[in-house]
C-alpha cells in the first residue's frame, strides 16, 4: 500500500505539476489495494472471533442468545 500511495503522490503536484493521465489510474490502483487490506483484517478480526468463542465452549449458549436460534 505504501508503495501505491508513493506512486499516486508523483502523478500531482499542486501548484508544481499537472495531473497527469495516469492520476486517475494509480487511484483507482490504490483504492483496491485499501480494499484488500479492509478485507483482509475484517477476516482476521472474524477468525480471532470465531476461535475465542470455541475456546470458551460457549457456542451453543452464545449461539442460540445472539442468533435467535
Amino acid at each position: 500500500m505504501k508503495r501505491h500511495q508513493r506512486r499516486l503522490s508523483r502523478k500531482y503536484r499542486k501548484g508544481i505539476k499537472p495531473q497527469s493521465k495516469n492520476h486517475p489510474k494509480q487511484r483507482k490502483r490504490l483504492g483496491k489495494v485499501h480494499l484488500k487490506v479492509q478485507r483482509q483484517r475484517r477476516d482476521c478480526v472474524i477468525k480471532v472471533t470465531r476461535c475465542v468463542v470455541l475456546a470458551y465452549g460457549d457456542a451453543e449458549r452464545f449461539v442460540s442468545r445472539h442468533c435467535g436460534v
